[in-house]
């Protein structure tokens, strides 16, 4: 589009920016703004006017239990209502892709609604891929058992429990991608982040505890004003160990407090938490796939090599070729041998976040190699690196 250009956010024009994203999305106290840690944002100007934001969050992000990425986080994507469909939005998300290039592996965004245009303007316009789905499990009438060593705290007790939640969170989840990187300052900000500006929820710290030690927590939250669905949300659980005796009692707890508050509880979940059981045991039942996550990787060359030093390191210079790019992901070395995986863009991204299987990928010629090196090293190779890690995601991390 001509007179159109895309930027960097600069901190003085947080007030212009905010107010931009209110007029499409609600209201945002300016200070939920100023205060989202590791916040920028790509703007987009026409004529030097401004008529797109896309907020960017950046947080450390588990994709494997030996593997953190940097990843930035697209939310209230929005651009001036006359003229969406004219290629600003993906136009503020190539620029993103360029001005994160130095600090991001992942850029990163929350989806729903497969069959929207929103959805498909990141699956067919910007080349997002889906990593991770997350239904909503609902039980409709929570119980009222209440367990010994259960209680319950406003949000705000989190920033003094902090330590202890950050500990319990790694004990049970330690083995599990797909959330953001827990630790005391990660849920200080968690707890209180801009989401809660927009979409104001009353958030409660539940507790369960064996011996005057706190051996388990939820965080629970229930919406209000124009969002309130009347439902009480599991937005973060996590027990010692995963014990699942722990586990269940502390559910008990949760689901009396909802049962108080008179409201069905949900708890948005991975597909394959082992949770699961716990949950279909209670009655819960389990909605469509109701939302995603999708991704782009932004330097792919920086995951690969986080994969390749998690998982025993990579002896082979790697190049890639897919419909769209080409270039060299790991150099081993002017005397190692060389191959060229060949795939499409899709399966690379699922690849460096740790979401393919190299070995299935191989046999269904998702993934197929040429070059001069070794046929049988390359493919054992990229069986070590390539896993599909199983992802445990909690609704806490949602902007």
């Amino acid at each position: 589009m001509d007179g159109l250009s895309c930027r960097e956010y600069r901190p003085e024009e947080a007030a212009e920016a905010c107010a931009f994203t209110e007029r499409i999305f609600g209201p945002l106290p300016l200070e939920d703004w100023v205060g989202e840690p590791n916040l920028t944002a790509s703007m987009a100007f026409l004529d030097e006017e401004l008529v797109g934001v896309i907020p960017l969050s950046l947080r450390s992000f588990k994709l494997a239990p030996d593997l953190v990425c940097t990843s930035a986080w697209e939310n209230a994507v929005g651009t001036r209502e006359d003229l969406r469909g004219r290629g600003i939005g993906t136009a503020m998300i190539r620029a993103a892709r360029e001005f994160l290039a130095d600090r991001t592996d992942l850029l990163c965004v929350y989806r729903g609604a497969e069959r929207s245009d929103g959805y498909r303007f990141y699956a067919d316009k910007t080349g997002h891929v889906d990593l991770c789905y997350i239904p909503f499990y609902r039980l409709n009438e929570p119980g009222n058992r209440r367990p010994d060593g259960y209680s319950i705290h406003p949000h705000q007790e989190v920033f003094a429990r902090a330590e202890e939640m950050a500990a319990l969170h790694h004990s049970h989840w330690g083995q599990y991608g797909g959330h953001v990187v827990r630790d005391a300052e990660t849920y200080r900000y968690l707890i209180d982040c801009a989401i809660y500006g927009r979409v104001p929820a009353t958030r409660t710290l539940h507790r369960i505890e064996v011996g005057g030690v706190t051996a388990g927590f939820a965080v629970t939250g229930i919406r209000q004003g124009k969002r309130a669905d009347g439902t009480c949300m599991i937005m973060d659980f996590a027990v010692a160990d995963g014990a699942p005796s722990l586990a269940a009692r502390l559910l008990d707890g949760v689901e009396s407090y909802a049962h108080g508050e008179g409201c069905p509880l949900v708890w948005p979940s991975s597909m394959r938490t082992p949770l699961v059981p716990l949950m279909l045991e209670r009655g819960f039942e389990r909605g469509p796939r109701r939302m995603e996550i999708m991704a782009i990787p932004v330097r792919p060359v920086n995951l690969f090599a986080k994969l390749a030093a998690a998982r025993g390191g990579c002896e082979v210079t790697v190049d890639v070729w897919t419909p769209t790019v080409d270039y060299r992901l790991h150099d081993a070395g002017e005397t190692a041998p060389r191959c060229t995986l060949e795939l499409k863009d899709r399966e690379l991204c699922l690849f460096l976040a740790s979401r393919l299987d190299g070995r299935t990928a191989l046999e269904e010629e998702r993934l197929t190699i040429t070059g001069p090196a070794p046929l049988d090293k390359v493919e054992q190779t990229i069986a070590r690196l390539g896993r599909c890690m199983p992802w445990v995601h909690h609704y806490l991390d949602w902007l």
